[in-house]
């Protein structure tokens, strides 16, 4: 079957294989062209970090763009992915998208402090495929690599080996013109996003509380094929709460990161997860903001965690996020124009807070923060200062109060419970999102709730038992089913609780 038969049948798999052949035979930079818009049109299997080296030794013509999609992805974080690329060049048969992964990485070596042009290995992986859109970067690293090939150089052979594959690439000739059918050409350049789809993609952001726009959109794109309509079916039929289903992981770990759009390069890979099938929760890097703010894939986040970046520009930001509820560690002085939205906003973190900053947050709540469930003061000092400025507010009774205190602030509890807010939970260092299995203590009306995930926790736990005022009467323990809770246990026996 030729391309053009199988692009009229819509067989694109059959499409991409003949497109390679002609390629293979021909090497015309507009049939690499084509290929990519193929490739783009067809099914392939998810391919994550664990199953891309089985993956490579049997890949077919189909797998290849998941595989070079997830390894250029993964070189920003993790280098060592760069002999996936290699190993895949060498199993598999000459390739035009896998040229481009080879010259991406030749001239942006993964490693840092290194010259990719210097990489025998992938140059020789890219000197095999001849691709000839690539040919003038090996002969211009050669050029510019030139002056140190007189003196002593650490990688000489690296060196060598530029040189001599520049000097016999230089004398081949370019490839012959190729005209791809007009027919054929128009298929290929057919969108994949349909009018249909942006304009769903546009009516869950324009109001991310709607499952129904998000369910509508995962049919559109089971339709056409995009994993990721079978990834927000899954996530919208999924209790929340409950644990993500292997399948959902696989199509995270394969797909997640290109699914975070623009906010790709401004959110930590710890911390961001997904619900309903866009992203909810992630965390800032500490670095400039340009026009990614600006676009819509922020409207479905509902919990940011601020970290060290802070400023005018995103406080102002914050509150045009349609979605969010919980901000965490917004610097002090950002506080107030970051709530500005009189939303449901429930829970509200502050770093460095001060007493004026936490005044200026009390002041407010009537109106902009009616439905506050959870203040967070946990990257704070001074805590016990803070908790007292709480006391005679209408906030001490209807929020709960997150503290961190290192095992050496652990003295400041009874403090601390002594200002009678109706919740205190105290973590030993922050996290986020706050971690469900601990280590913390949650103390209330006279009740105490330890939660431990490991022995450290309950060290940690013991210490803090330890400092109970008398008013706790009584605990409950969680935690793992073999831990040994018998020094938290003599620790609550002392002091008279019941457990």
């Amino acid at each position: 079957m030729s391309a053009l038969e199988a692009a009229r049948a819509g067989d694109w798999a059959a499409c991409l294989s003949a497109l390679l052949a002609l390629w293979r035979d021909h090497r015309a930079p507009a049939l690499a062209a084509a290929i990519d818009r193929a490739s783009e049109r067809v099914r392939a299997p998810a391919v994550t970090s664990k199953t891309i080296a089985a993956r490579i030794a049997g890949a077919g013509d189909a797998d290849i763009g998941p595989i070079v999609e997830l390894i250029r992805r993964q070189l920003r974080t993790q280098p060592r992915f760069g002999d996936h690329a290699v190993a895949l060049a060498n199993a598999r048969p000459h390739d035009p998208r896998i040229a481009a992964l080879l010259a991406h990485m030749f001239e942006h070596s993964p490693w840092a402090q290194h010259d990719g042009a210097l990489d025998r290995d992938v140059l020789d992986a890219l000197d095999a495929i001849d691709d000839p859109r690539f040919r003038e970067r090996i002969v211009a690293a050669a050029a510019r690599l030139a002056p140190f090939t007189s003196g002593t150089w650490r990688d000489r052979g690296g060196l060598d080996r530029l040189q001599e594959v520049a000097a016999r690439v230089a004398t081949r000739p370019a490839p012959a013109s190729f005209a791809i059918d007009p027919e054929l050409a128009e298929l290929l350049a057919a969108p994949l996003a349909t009018v249909d789809v942006i304009e769903l993609y546009a009516a869950v952001y324009a109001n991310p509380d709607d499952t129904s726009a998000r369910i509508v959109l995962g049919d559109a794109l089971i339709e056409r094929g995009d994993p990721r309509g079978e990834f927000i079916q899954l996530q919208c039929a999924r209790d929340p709460g409950t644990s993500p289903t292997r399948r959902e992981r696989e199509l995270i770990a394969a797909h997640g990161r290109a699914w975070l759009g623009a906010a790709e390069p401004l959110l930590q890979k710890s911390g961001a997860s997904f619900r309903r099938g866009f992203v909810a929760t992630g965390r800032l890097v500490e670095r400039g903001y340009r026009d990614e703010l600006a676009d819509p894939v922020w409207q479905t986040i509902e919990e940011l965690d601020m970290c060290d970046a802070w400023g005018g520009k995103l406080a102002a930001w914050l509150p045009t996020l349609r979605a969010l509820r919980r901000v965490r560690r917004i610097y002090r002085d950002d506080v107030v124009p970051a709530i500005a939205a009189p939303r449901p906003w429930t829970a509200i973190g502050i770093r460095s807070a001060s007493l004026d900053s936490l005044r200026e947050l009390v002041a407010l709540a009537p109106e902009r923060l009616p439905a506050l469930a959870e203040l967070d003061l946990a990257s704070d000092t001074g805590a016990e200062r803070l908790v007292n400025a709480l006391t005679a507010t209408p906030l001490a009774s209807r929020v709960r109060v997150r503290i961190t205190l290192v095992q050496r602030q652990l003295a400041e509890i009874p403090q601390l419970v002594a200002v009678g807010l109706r919740e205190l939970e105290i973590v030993p260092g922050y996290s986020f999102p706050p971690e469900p299995q601990g280590p913390s203590i949650v103390i209330g009306h006279g009740h105490a709730s330890f939660i431990a995930r490991s022995a450290k926790d309950l060290r940690y736990l013991e210490a803090a038992a330890g400092q109970l005022p008398g008013t706790i009467t009584n605990a409950t323990i969680s935690a793992p089913a073999k831990a040994d809770l018998s020094g938290l246990r003599r620790v609550l026996d002392a002091a008279g609780v019941a457990y």
